[in-house]
């Protein structure tokens, strides 16, 4: 193995290092975003609910 494979290796890791901890970062946030999402969703039905059920009786 010469100079030049031992540093394409080097450069190759880095690269996919630097890849998965982007995509890692970006499924944590999309993840985060999706729940605080659905939380809020759910929110907005038990408030309607509540609101409809108030004004209906």
């Amino acid at each position: 193995m010469n100079r030049k494979e031992k540093t394409d290796k080097m450069l190759d890791f880095t690269k996919n290092l630097f890849l998965d901890a982007f995509a890692s970062i970006s499924g944590f946030i999309y993840g985060f975003l999706v729940i605080g999402v659905v939380i809020g969703i759910i929110g907005i039905i038990i408030y309607l609910f509540l609101t409809i059920k108030y004004l209906i009786v």
